[in-house]
């Protein structure tokens, strides 16, 4: 019976270490279709170019725009001229948005300049003899002031899932 019992013990671990592999194998199938189907930007906004876009439907000022962008963890959108899926967007919408494009002077002796959020400078609005310091984006790009009141754009990154972690979770006892 010695023999006879290590091949049922060897069968009997077999079918454990199945079963096991089994049920890792559908916890992995499991991770990636929820990974497959979670929503890369929350209702409500649109994923363009890899980021999630909020377009408002109501009007505010600029500090009232970005206020609203900093609530939901965003800042106002940046809208370069190479991303031109974006600004393709924005023209099919037909109406005017405040975006993250300010007017400001960063250093004392330094002029007046457009920057966006990121910090980088935008050249194609003028700098001098004008008094307004912030800029909207309808068909094109162009100053504005502050005070009006127009629809906005916030911008922030696409939702990420950890996928490592949640696999990990199908690996460890």
């Amino acid at each position: 019976m010695g023999a006879e019992g290590n091949v049922t013990e060897t069968r009997h671990l077999a079918g454990k270490k199945l079963q096991m592999a089994e049920m890792k194998l559908r916890c992995v199938e499991n991770v990636i279709s929820k990974a497959e189907q979670r929503e890369k930007c929350l209702s409500g906004w649109t994923l363009v170019n890899e980021k999630c876009y909020f377009f408002s439907e109501h009007l505010k000022t600029k500090e009232e725009s970005n206020q609203f962008c900093v609530l939901k963890e965003s800042t106002l959108a940046t809208v370069k001229s190479e991303n031109t899926m974006l600004q393709s967007h924005i023209k099919r919408l037909n109406s005017a948005y405040w975006i993250g494009l300010d007017r400001e002077r960063r250093a004392r002796k330094q002029c007046y300049q457009w920057y966006w959020p990121d910090g980088s400078v935008e050249s194609s609005l003028p700098t001098k003899y004008i008094a307004v310091n912030c800029a909207k984006m309808d068909q094109r790009l162009r100053t504005e002031p502050c005070s009006s009141r127009l629809r906005w754009i916030c911008e922030k990154e696409m939702e990420t899932f950890d996928l490592g972690g949640s696999l990990q979770g199908c690996f460890t006892p």
